[in-house]
């Protein structure tokens, strides 16, 4: 297995338990627990992308700006702008509290979701999801060994026509995105004729011909059994959210008290189980 790079079940066992507790409870420090143990896993991603930051932080901070204009709840109004057809210009602390909560919940979630795309061994993700559905696993395989190839390509291609007098980089952007069209075709070529040798390549070996084979499975580490164990927990204080109704916070017409001792307990429980389990992913 790569350094960095988990186990993909104990993983998405984990990923699908905070991101069942993140869509079905509105209780800010549920919440805030579930967006806590998203930043640790972005953390213990290897590449710790700058990028996927700035785009949770943008997603949070668009729901943030916007809920208080498209609701119109709330009791403490804060300030009223001019009045706008449609919007709603008069902001309460209610809506910019849920909005709050909304935002964060739209931050952990892509947290989640790409952080458990870089933590995940990509071969045994895509051996895993062969299992359900193997032409799209086969595309999605071919097409993440190709598209290096491609940027290669098409880099030489774009040095070629710089050294005959295209301008690619400079001059109106009109005639930079003329000459950049014109080598689509032959780009677009190379890589049809690529993907044919690809087939050609796997029917010469026999691709189809029998039954599929698996690779062999790799045992778990101590860290993935960890990471497993908290999926595990997760998911199980998800059940009690999704069965038993805790997690539940009334922002309308006034905010609800957040010390519930039931949610406090829920809260509690994902950030030990889910920060325990994103402590043992960052483990290379």
């Amino acid at each position: 297995m790569t350094d960095g790079v988990r186990s993909p079940g104990p993983l998405l066992l984990l990923a699908l338990g905070l991101l069942l507790i993140a869509f079905r409870t509105q209780h800010p420090l549920i919440i805030g627990a579930v967006l806590l143990v998203a930043l640790a896993l972005t953390w213990a991603a290897p590449s710790r992308s700058v990028l996927v930051l700035t785009i949770a932080g943008l997603t949070a901070l668009g729901v943030i700006l916007i809920n208080p204009f498209v609701q119109a709840n709330g009791d403490l109004i804060l300030f009223e702008l001019p009045r706008i057809p449609i919007l709603d210009t008069q902001v309460t602390l209610e809506e910019v509290v849920a909005g709050l909560v909304l935002g964060a919940r739209a931050a952990a979630v892509t947290l989640i979701v790409m952080s458990t795309l870089a933590l995940a061994d990509p071969d045994r993700l895509l051996a895993l999801a062969s299992r359900l559905a193997p032409n799209s696993a086969l595309t999605a395989s071919i097409a993440a060994r190709l598209v290096p190839t491609l940027r290669r390509d098409a880099a030489s291609l774009s040095e070629t026509a710089r050294l005959r007098g295209h301008r690619l980089t400079s001059g109106p952007w009109r005639a930079r995105a003329r000459s950049a069209g014109a080598l689509a075709v032959p780009l677009v070529g190379s890589s049809l004729d690529r993907a044919v040798d690809v087939a050609e390549a796997m029917a010469a070996r026999g691709y189809g011909a029998g039954p599929r084979t698996r690779p062999p499975r790799t045992p778990l580490t101590t860290a993935d059994r960890i990471v497993l164990a908290g999926g595990l927990l997760v998911i199980a204080l998800g059940l009690v959210v999704l069965v038993g109704g805790t997690g539940d916070f009334q922002f309308y017409p006034r905010l609800a008290s957040i010390t519930d001792p039931a949610s406090l307990a829920v809260a509690l429980g994902v950030v030990l189980a889910g920060g325990s389990a994103a402590t043992a992913a960052s483990r290379r």
